[in-house]
């Protein structure tokens, strides 16, 4: 992506994106997201290509008692190196949501890839406490997700 490509970039962003990591929730781990949706659908494209994602369409969106009629074009990244190799190169040019962008690299340089965050390693310590101090629960709750599993095998 040269200079002028990625000022672009951080232009459609800056008014029309978003940069944000997600907080830890029940059953997932934080990750970071970089997305963009607008109705104009070669302006959508353009930003699609140039962040590497997918463009999907979505309904016209409603406020309220207002209903849109236009439909959405929208593109979400959430892949830590794809996502860093964008906030990288935008990050000169942005300037709403540079903090944002700053926050998601120093999320991403923090990880220790391939071991669990803190949050994570409290979550197993919960669960193996949980399944000790009720081994029958334990039990049907893994039965219960082997046969989940299963059945979306076959």
């Amino acid at each position: 992506m040269n200079e002028i490509e990625a000022a672009w970039l951080a232009c459609a962003i800056d008014s029309e994106g978003w940069l944000y990591i997600t907080g830890l929730q029940r059953k997932h781990w934080r990750h970071v997201v970089v997305g963009f949706q607008n109705t104009n659908k070669a302006f959508a494209e353009k930003v699609a290509a140039m962040l590497g994602g997918r463009l999907y369409e979505r309904a016209p969106q409603t406020n309220g008692n207002v209903r849109g009629i236009l439909p959405r074009f929208q593109v979400e990244i959430s892949k830590h190196d794809q996502v860093a190799a964008i906030v990288e190169a935008v990050l000169p040019y942005l300037i709403v949501k540079r903090q944002n962008a700053l926050d998601i690299l120093a999320f991403i340089r923090s990880r220790e890839w391939g071991q669990l965050s803190p949050e994570g390693k409290q979550r197993i310590a919960d669960g193996v406490l949980r399944a000790w101090r009720n081994p029958e629960k334990a039990r049907k709750r893994r039965e219960k997700i082997t046969a989940t599993w299963r059945a979306k095998q076959s």
